[in-house]
């Protein structure tokens, strides 16, 4: 893995900007930057961890249909392989967010996707999506009809068993788990240790 690493580090200096990806040990944290939901979520890790940092200007990738992006993905460098984490943060989550967050989640791991290739990483052995939210209203009804919930948006039920179920299904036939989290009342909250 060390040789991996160096090579990996070289090429994140040669060929990537520092102010969306750069390496980090420890305890380290994703901000959240708009006024609205701003916050910070932190890991721990006892292995090298590359962070990729969303810039909320335009997609990373600009040939993405998906021009959504989550706040931020990390690749925690284990022995055992790569694994590939992403996390969106929410104020409050209801039933019509889901689709968005799952949005911004796919569009954050097409990208890291793409870093990992640029970087010549092989592929993660799996994939956790964080979302962090102050309040989960997705159990709520929308205010809309019964008629309207069960019949005309049928597709938003369906979505929701993946928020309920904790799974998540994104290209490549990639299942990744859900791991949520509530966030203080700063906006902070701290997800563990990853590996």
């Amino acid at each position: 893995m060390t040789h991996q690493l160096q090579r990996t580090e070289k090429v994140v200096n040669e060929l990537l900007n520092a102010s969306y990806v750069s390496f980090k040990e420890g305890t380290f944290f994703i901000e959240e930057m708009v006024d609205s939901g701003k916050g910070r979520s932190f890991f721990h890790s006892t292995a090298p961890v590359l962070l990729m940092k969303s810039n909320h200007q335009g997609p990373l990738i600009w040939a993405l249909d998906n021009k959504k992006c989550a706040e931020g993905g990390f690749i925690v460098f284990n022995d055992d392989g790569l694994t590939l984490h992403l996390l969106e943060m929410k104020s409050q989550l209801r039933r019509r967010d889901w689709s968005r967050v799952k949005e911004q989640l796919m569009g954050m791991y097409l990208a890291s996707i793409a870093i990992m290739h640029i970087l010549q990483l092989e592929r993660p052995i799996s994939v956790t999506a964080y979302v962090a939210y102050t309040e989960d209203k997705t159990q709520q009804r929308d205010n809309r009809s019964y008629i309207y919930n069960k019949t005309i948006n049928p597709a938003q039920n369906i979505e929701l068993q993946e928020w309920s179920q904790g799974k998540l299904h994104l290209p490549h036939g990639i299942v990744a788990e859900i791991r949520k989290g509530l966030r203080n009342s700063t906006g902070d909250i701290d997800f563990g240790w990853v590996n």
